[in-house]
């Protein structure tokens, strides 16, 4: 049972593409590493995202400046996976030499 759950958990974050990005790093302390980092960059994200949405709120006096600045923040991390991916996907169809 406690198997079946964690296979399903694995499989939603990897729907979500979050462990691709740590599954990339050979060792198992890395990886955690990774995804401790991915953690706190979304716990930032948490603390400072309402405070902008905030303070670009009372200065608007408009929740769409606040929707377009989160939607940026999407765009900006979806760029950046891209990014990563294509990196990773080069290095590994060319080795570098003497590998």
């Amino acid at each position: 049972m406690v198997g079946n759950r964690g296979r399903r958990v694995r499989h939603l974050f990897r729907a979500s593409g979050i462990l691709d990005l740590a599954d990339g790093i050979p060792e198992r302390t890395a990886a955690a590493a990774g995804i401790a980092a991915i953690n706190s960059i979304g716990n930032l994200g948490g603390y400072f995202g309402p405070q902008i949405f905030g303070i670009l709120k009372d200065a608007t006096h408009s929740d769409m400046s606040g929707l377009l600045f989160l939607a940026a923040c999407a765009v900006v991390s979806v760029v950046l996976v891209y990014c990563s991916a294509t990196t990773r996907l080069s290095s590994a169809r060319h080795p570098a030499a003497g590998e």
